[in-house]
């Protein structure tokens, strides 16, 4: 298959697509855990937003092949997110924490977009 070819821009595209909903799908949770939920919810948040973020990660070293600064940035989000080692923080500075992470995840989606109608 060569790298020019219709059938490989096609799944440039799905790809695209497809890390465009991941994102906004945690961008939806993350906004939803701003507000006072049980405790399981937030369990959820953290594997949601854990997942998405291992998808970007994997998402910008197959679009670029080499190792770039939102990877770093989306494998923090994965460490501080991580469910089975999870950090103990307040809760004032999880909600902080989420809506840092809400703004990452919304400027990344606006990046992609722009990126989409670019090219």
């Amino acid at each position: 298959m060569m790298i020019n070819s219709p059938e490989n821009k096609n799944n440039i595209r799905v790809i695209k697509n497809t890390c465009i909903t991941v994102k906004i799908i945690a961008a939806i949770f993350l906004i939803f855990s701003l507000f006072t939920f049980p405790v399981d919810f937030y369990k959820v948040v953290r594997i949601v937003v854990m997942a998405a973020s291992i998808y970007c990660v994997y998402n910008e070293y197959k679009k670029n092949g080499v190792i770039t600064p939102m990877m770093w940035v989306f494998g923090i989000i994965v460490i501080v997110f991580n469910p089975i080692l999870p950090f103990y923080l307040g809760k004032t500075l999880w909600k902080f924490t989420d809506a840092i992470t809400f703004l990452i995840f919304g400027l990344s989606i606006y990046w992609e977009i722009k990126e989409k109608f670019r090219s």
